[in-house]
């Protein structure tokens, strides 16, 4: 793996809890094979464009990496009727490129969701989620052929890890948590044992759903991958 040094950077303010200030052990990775992938993927790093990152933040351990095995993954009630009511839903996998489409949903969903109203350029959305050392792939998904969602991922022989989702469609069809189903159904038809889903945050509404998902494991900083307690999430 061809990579720069490790460095601590300061990224602001925390964008999952207040009054928090959000660092993280960082590396720019210009190249790698699958097998490097794989380790920073299990180390519970995250990526985006060639920037690899690891919470490390001062007197803070809330951020937990989260994982779903897609052989033990069961869906319960709730996820059930969610899977049915997006049966008329169009998936497909392409080639993890740049497309006007595509961007065009990806600010739609900037400014709906999160209100930001300043647009990146197409040059900077393809380097923060197109460019990378390894494989990556767009999970789409259309409506009546309208795009409404797409999922990048990363891919690597021992799991897929959800990058960034977006989606533009009626809210009541929980198209979110119906793509981290839909992607653990590609795991099992394509062999591939975890999917990824980044960071969880207890407290933080925005994650709420990434815990839904039974069974899971979780890693906290510097530990082991391990299976979801009963008692559920430390204070």
């Amino acid at each position: 793996m061809q990579h720069s040094p490790m460095r601590l950077l300061d990224f602001g303010d925390c964008p999952y809890l207040p009054d928090r200030r959000w660092h993280s052990l960082a590396l720019h990775v210009l190249e790698a094979n699958p097998q490097d992938m794989q380790g920073l993927l299990f180390s519970g790093f995250r990526r985006l464009g060639h920037l690899f990152y690891t919470p490390m933040c001062e007197g803070c351990q809330a951020c937990i990496s989260l994982r779903i095995s897609a052989r033990d993954f069961r869906p319960n009630k709730n996820q059930r009727q969610i899977w049915k009511r997006n049966q008329d839903v169009e998936f497909s996998v392409e080639p993890s490129l740049f497309s006007r489409e595509k961007y065009d949903l990806y600010q739609r969903y900037q400014r709906q969701r999160w209100e930001k109203q300043q647009p990146i350029s197409p040059e900077e959305f393809s380097a923060i989620y197109l460019e990378q050392p390894g494989e990556g792939l767009d999970f789409v998904y259309r409506l009546n052929g309208e795009l409404v969602g797409v999922d990048w991922v990363d891919v690597t022989p021992g799991g897929i890890s959800s990058v960034y989702f977006v989606w533009d469609c009626d809210a009541r069809r929980s198209l979110g948590i119906y793509s981290v189903m839909r992607a653990l159904q590609w795991c099992r038809d394509n062999n591939v044992e975890h999917l990824y889903l980044g960071l969880y945050v207890e407290g933080n509404q925005s994650m709420r759903y990434k815990a839904s998902f039974h069974p899971h494991e979780r890693r906290y900083r510097g530990g082991q991958w391990l299976p979801e307690p009963s008692q559920g999430w430390p204070q």
